[in-house]
């Protein structure tokens, strides 16, 4: 599955557009790693928009499972991401990523996540 994602940088924190859900937005917001790789894709912006796939994308950042740790899923880069202090080792999604692959959070995240840039601001 192919599917296209917003994100939004409220103050200093990112946020998720993830269709459909219909929890807190505080739910949405992109911790413990995440956060920094937007910031890093984004180039410090304040959006961006990313084409995410559960199979391999041409020239896409992959992102493979680490396993499950605080409710979610923990995710390390496969080859380099540098961020601004240092290299991007691993990026925790919380179980609005299970939701947003599967509709319902309950659901299991995929092992394997691919994704390029489409747009950023």
């Amino acid at each position: 599955m192919t599917r296209t994602l917003d994100f939004h940088k409220i103050g200093r924190s990112w946020y998720a557009d993830v269709p459909g859900w219909t929890g807190k937005l505080e739910d949405l917001e992109m911790v413990m790693g995440a956060d920094t790789l937007l910031d890093v894709l984004s180039k410090r912006g304040r959006f961006i928009r990313i084409q995410v796939s559960n199979q391999e994308l041409p020239d896409s950042i992959h992102l493979h499972t680490n396993g499950d740790i605080y409710g979610g899923t923990e995710y390390v880069p496969v080859g380099k991401i540098q961020g601004e202090f240092g290299m991007i080792d691993t990026v925790w999604l919380c179980q609005v990523n299970n939701f947003f692959w599967g509709g319902s959070a309950d659901d299991i995240a995929p092992e394997d996540i691919y994704f390029k840039v489409i747009q950023y601001v």
